[in-house]
C-alpha cells in the first residue's frame, strides 16, 4: 500500500521501526518524460550509524537508483534521473537495525518535464 504523492510537494513521514520492522512506500505518475530529482530532507542524528535508505523503482518494481543518508548530516540529500512517462514508487528504510532512524523526515519527487533524457531503460 503506497501512499500518493503529488509531484513538486513535499511530504513529512516517520518510520516508527527500523530495518525489516517498517519500510514506508510511496507512488506518483508522471503523464510526460522529463527527470525526477528525489529530494530527503533528515533531522540530525546522535549517531552516524542512523541512517535511511531511498529507493526509486519503476511500475514493475525494477529499481532505478538508490541513495544512503546518514543521520549525522542535515543536507539534503537526492536522486535524480530521466523517466519516461508512467508511475514510480519510493521506498524509505531505516538502513540500521541497531540504530533505528524513526525521526520525521520530509521527502519530495521533484519533476520537470524534458526531452532530454532517455525515454527507455537499457541499463
Amino acid at each position: 500500500d503506497a501512499i500518493s504523492l503529488q509531484v513538486n510537494q513535499p511530504v513529512g513521514d516517520f518510520l516508527e521501526k527500523g530495518y525489516n520492522y517498517q519500510q514506508n512506500y510511496y507512488k506518483f505518475t508522471v503523464y510526460e518524460p522529463g527527470s525526477v530529482k528525489i529530494k530527503f530532507f533528515n533531522p540530525l542524528q546522535s549517531n552516524s550509524d542512523q541512517y535511511w535508505s531511498v529507493y526509486l523503482y519503476d511500475s514493475e518494481y525494477k529499481e532505478l537508483c538508490w541513495t544512503r543518508i546518514y543521520g549525522n548530516k542535515t543536507s539534503t540529500e537526492s536522486l535524480t534521473t530521466g523517466i519516461p512517462m508512467g508511475t514510480y514508487y519510493i521506498k524509505v528504510n531505516s538502513a540500521n537495525w541497531q540504530w533505528a532512524a524513526t525521526d520525521m523526515y520530509t521527502l519530495e519527487a521533484e519533476f520537470a518535464a524534458s526531452d532530454m533524457w532517455d525515454k527507455e531503460f537499457n541499463e
